[in-house]
């Protein structure tokens, strides 16, 4: 879950969150790109072979949409003929496309929000009220029935969420002391 107000320029790519495993070869990442069209941009790497590269994703959103606020929600799911994406806007399915033509095996390490490193795409100027990451796919209903609100925090005897891995709430507020607030 993601709800984000930025400012995109055409030439920047910001990244929402980066994937990989622990040898580096696998990644997902999931970026803002001031292009025309959706402003969501996603590309996977698997041992270093680029699977599909900087595609757009969601037919909705544009650069002008994430000033506002919103939720987004993306899913991935592997399968042999490529990974089938959706992007759901305010809790509706707004895309759904089939990106490369293979499926590829379970990235299970490292995740990071805002990600910047040498060759990434830069860091997100954005706000963010909160980050759910789930370990299984979401459909619809799922997805438009909790989009605008909390839901309970996946702890492992919370059996109607143990299949949320992170769940970031970002409403501690602002204490007004910039060395503080930023992050």
């Amino acid at each position: 879950k993601k709800k984000k107000k930025s400012t995109i320029s055409s030439n920047s790519k910001q990244t929402v969150f980066h994937l990989t495993n622990s040898s580096g070869g696998d990644e997902l990442t999931v970026f803002l790109s001031g292009t025309t069209g959706s402003p969501f941009h996603v590309s996977l790497t698997a041992s270093s072979d680029g699977i599909f590269k900087d595609q757009q994703v969601g037919s909705s959103p544009t650069t002008s949409s994430v000033t506002s606020w919103n939720h987004y929600a993306i899913s991935f799911k592997s399968a042999s003929a490529g990974i089938q994406t959706k992007l759901y806007l305010n809790g509706r399915l707004d895309s759904n496309n089939t990106l490369g033509t293979i499926g590829v095996d379970t990235l299970t390490q490292k995740g990071t929000l805002g990600y910047i490193a040498s060759g990434s795409a830069g860091f997100l100027s954005a706000s963010m009220d909160e980050f759910r990451f789930w370990k299984t796919e979401r459909d619809a209903f799922q997805i438009g029935t909790n989009y605008f609100t909390q839901i309970r925090g996946g702890s492992n005897n919370d059996v109607s969420n143990a299949t949320l891995g992170i769940y970031y709430k970002f409403n501690e507020g602002t204490t007004g002391d910039s060395s503080i607030d930023q992050s």
